[in-house]
């Protein structure tokens, strides 16, 4: 087999097959030969991703120019194996451990990968960082927690901040969504395998840390990020909030660059607060774990003339948002979730918002406007609205007050609108949420939804793309929305998840 800088092992491979190259890709199907992988030249080995079943002798002392290891989804993986990993593979700068759930804490010997870079261990079941993290001086992106947030229920798999969720939806359609390369749904790297004369392809990079084939990857893990605000939690996650603890000490690593879930309620969170603006380079923060105590902490940091954040995100306890919030004016991306009910005076000062995504409660039909009436820069940011509906209520999104010019019609499009009802509700559909493409019911036990207004019910929904059913919803429930899809022009797609 010739020298190719990228190959994979894929079904049965011969001993006696000599394999080199700087990118290996282990394929679900390979049959898991010991002697087979042995053989190897991981000399030149920079990057390492793994499908299918784990097995230790995956890593080798061999490898030690290895630059990316990608273990997302590696069930088998254990702590002891984490150990091994962080003594051998000193010259890591990228490792991900998503969702590899039996992983419940980091070992000190992480403190030994002064390259590292990028951390990935969102949901495992670790629930704080070992303080052992704060010797990582050139450590860039902490990615970690096991919360459940609405942006995990709306965002393409494939980016931290994806756009329209269709990534479950049928090839065509998905591709009509978002416009995503069809090699994402592919199930696997395009990369030759040891059993093949391949020559090297030309997406082939020379950097030792960027070509890590992350691609094949994406589709096998689309149902693990699908956990609605509201739903039931998964099962690591059922003993803390989700967000993860820091060690004191962290504002020390002052080329982080993104940061999050960080459970500010949690032992270290207080300090974390305190020392945010220590963090210059900090552009992406996702925290949880918000009350009314720790939250001038973090209105302090926001306010700090040294915060320069582009994406906040902020899950809220209890609702203390109010007007003592005045984000830095450099944020672009801005999420709030949680028992809110109304927004601060002081976001219309931000002219800088790109994209506005909100999970706001409402008691009354006035809520919806009274939430939105005079606080936005613009009117094209809200990106994405999800409305917990407390009590029966009939709500109306055909209103034609509080517009800038004196009608709602086209005052807001939101392109994702998720309805949480936990008792009887009837929507009608209007102007608020015409052009949204993506409509997500969740429904609590117990609860009744009901879509009215228009001749069709969801005829006035002009873009609508998909409807998503999901929770503890009855029959009459799921041949409602089927008869209101059957009808409509654009035959958006209806996805009907199974009863919890």
């Amino acid at each position: 087999m010739e020298d190719n800088l990228v190959f994979a092992l894929d079904g049965r491979c011969n001993p006696n097959t000599q394999r080199t190259g700087q990118h290996l890709t282990i394929m679900a199907n390979w049959h898991r030969d010991q002697i087979a992988f042995e053989s190897i030249d991981f000399a030149r080995l920079r990057s390492l991703t793994v499908f299918g079943e784990w097995y230790s002798f995956f890593i080798s002392g061999k490898m030690r120019r290895l630059r990316v290891l990608d273990l997302e989804g590696m069930v088998a993986l254990t702590n002891e194996d984490i150990e091994q990993i962080f003594v051998k593979l000193l010259s890591l700068k990228f490792i991900s451990l998503r969702e590899c759930r039996e992983i419940s804490h980091l070992p000190d010997t992480l403190g030994g990968l002064r390259q590292l870079q990028t951390l990935d261990v969102r949901w495992t079941s670790i629930v704080k960082l070992p303080s052992a993290i704060i010797k990582l001086h050139e450590l860039q992106y902490i990615r970690a927690g096991a919360i459940v947030l609405p942006d995990e229920d709306w965002k393409s798999a494939s980016t931290e901040d994806g756009d329209v969720v269709t990534n479950q939806l049928p090839a065509t359609t998905s591709e009509e969504l978002d416009g995503r390369d069809s090699s994402i749904s592919s199930g696997r790297p395009a990369v030759p395998t040891c059993t093949e004369n391949a020559e090297s392809p030309a997406q082939a990079t020379t950097s030792q840390e960027a070509q890590h084939p992350k691609v094949g990857r994406l589709a096998s893990k689309l149902s693990h990020t699908w956990s609605l605000c509201g739903s039931k939690p998964r099962k690591e996650a059922q003993h803390h909030n989700g967000g993860l603890g820091v060690p004191v000490g962290i504002e020390s690593l002052t080329a982080l660059h993104t940061v999050g879930v960080v459970n500010v309620n949690a032992s270290g969170g207080e300090a974390f607060l305190k020392q945010l603006a220590k963090l210059t380079q900090l552009l992406k923060l996702r925290v949880c774990g918000i009350n009314k105590k720790n939250w001038p902490l973090l209105c302090s940091a926001l306010s700090d003339k040294n915060c320069h954040l582009e994406s906040l995100s902020v899950r809220f306890d209890e609702d203390c948002l109010d007007d003592s919030f005045k984000p830095p004016k450099t944020l672009k991306s801005l999420k709030l979730y949680g028992p809110i009910r109304k927004l601060p005076d002081t976001i219309k000062d931000v002219f800088n918002f790109e994209k506005l995504d909100l999970e706001m409660t409402i008691t009354s039909q006035d809520d919806i406007h009274l939430f939105l009436k005079d606080k936005l820069p613009r009117r094209d940011i809200l990106n994405r609205l999800c409305i917990k509906v407390q009590g029966d209520k009939a709500v109306n999104f055909s209103s034609n007050e509080f517009d800038y010019d004196g009608n709602w019609s086209g005052s807001f499009r939101p392109r994702v609108v998720k309805i949480d009802c936990s008792s009887k509700l009837e929507v009608t559909v209007g102007s608020i949420i015409r052009y949204a493409e993506v409509l997500i019911i969740q429904c609590s036990e117990g609860s009744f939804f009901r879509v009215s207004g228009g001749r069709d019910g969801l005829s006035g929904m002009y873009g609508i793309k998909a409807v998503w059913l999901k929770g503890s919803y009855s029959e009459e429930q799921r041949v409602h929305l089927k008869e209101l899809v059957d009808r409509h022009s654009r035959k958006p797609v209806l996805k009907v998840e199974p009863l919890q």
